[in-house]
């Protein structure tokens, strides 16, 4: 609410979150429809690196949200079938990002670098180097065991997948402002907050804003006796009757009203003390 939403959700947001889950189940799940694009899409690279730009309006959409995704796919480590470069098994991403001039394209599986269910440290330190080769030692467990490698999504402590983690992750954020925290306090009318937003975002139909988007008209404010152009400012502040309402109610709990603009205006409103406010209500 503090960033100036009313509770809507943005359509390419939910449309990100929702393919970030179809390339969740494409890269963990083990369904027909996963083994038919991973034929079909990435019969020559990993995943990861597949490019296909004669795909299908589903597979375009996943390769666009999968460099957002796949660093939030950590592996635990099993069998050790995970992809040496590809996959995010050591805690601090891919190998082949992490380390570029060492990484190949070939396709090696971490359980080539065990030997005696141990980790082949000398395989390791000839592939990458030795501060990382210890480092794989000393923190990654050595995969000796019958099942298959298990993803985990690190955005939720239960390791699982969920659209709202992922729409969280993924989602645009607005700036944070203090007047849109007040809007939507507790107890307000949810038309006046509604109302407000629109004031406050500019998105109230005054003459102003309608030329903004080329919709030009005769421009007279009502509020006025000279008639002058219709604007937010005049008439929710500069206006005669906006002047009087204002300083009427603003003199009572001892709110400045010269040379303050709307927005500072509403602000003071919302920022003074409950109890003076209340005294004269």
């Amino acid at each position: 609410m503090d960033e100036g939403r009313i509770g809507l959700r943005s359509l390419t947001d939910i449309s990100n979150a929702l393919f970030a889950k179809v390339w969740w189940n494409f890269r963990c799940g083990r369904s027909l429809w996963g083994s038919y694009m991973l034929n079909k899409y990435c019969k020559k690279w990993h995943p990861t690196m597949a490019v296909d730009r004669r795909g299908s309006h589903t597979w375009k959409k996943m390769v666009n949200i999968r460099d957002a995704v796949e660093p939030q796919i950590f592996w635990y480590l099993r069998n050790g079938t995970s992809s040496f470069w590809y996959e995010n098994w050591t805690r601090v991403g891919a190998l082949y990002y992490i380390i570029p001039d060492a990484a190949r394209e070939e396709e090696i599986e971490i359980r080539q670098f065990v030997k005696n269910e141990e980790w082949n440290m000398e395989l390791l330190t000839i592939t990458l180097d030795q501060e990382f080769a210890q480092h794989i030692k000393e923190n990654i467990k050595v995969p000796v065991e019958e099942e298959d490698d298990e993803p985990c999504w690190k955005l939720e402590t239960n390791g699982r997948f969920s659209v709202k983690s992922a729409w969280d992750f993924l989602r645009h954020r607005e700036s944070k402002q203090t007047s849109y925290k007040f809007m939507w306090e507790k107890g307000l009318p949810i038309k006046i907050s509604f109302f407000m937003g629109r004031v406050l975002k500019g998105r109230i139909s005054t003459d102003d804003i309608l030329k903004r988007m080329i919709i030009n008209i005769p421009s007279r404010c009502w509020c006025y006796e000279e008639h002058k152009e219709e604007t937010v400012g005049h008439l929710f502040l500069t206006s005669s009757i906006a002047i009087k309402l204002w300083k009427f109610f603003a003199s009572c709990v001892g709110i400045p009203t010269d040379g303050v603009g709307l927005h500072q205006m509403i602000m003071a409103w919302w920022s003074a003390e409950t109890a003076i406010i209340a005294a004269y209500v």
